[in-house]
């Protein structure tokens, strides 16, 4: 199973973790992270998670090829 997994990240766990390569070592190998923005507003769009970037606090972990192809179609991965 690889489903697709939506969280919120907090600053402290990112210390933890030692940043973006130790949080996704929490996971099965083949998971790519997106920021989600604009989360309160109508055009929600996804872009490459920063655990820097004090907007990117939401988090979408896809490892399924099929499902990147279906937000990538959807509009939600537009230059990622």
């Amino acid at each position: 199973m690889s489903p697709t997994i939506f969280l919120e990240v907090s600053p402290d766990l990112m210390r933890q973790t030692d940043g973006l390569a130790g949080f996704l070592t929490l996971f099965p190998p083949g998971y790519r992270a997106f920021g989600i923005n604009n989360v309160f507003q109508a055009h929600v769009r996804l872009s490459a998670f920063d655990p820097d970037a004090t907007s990117d606090k939401n988090v979408l972990l896809v490892r399924r090829p099929a499902h990147e192809a279906a937000l990538r179609a959807a509009g939600y991965l537009k230059g990622v």
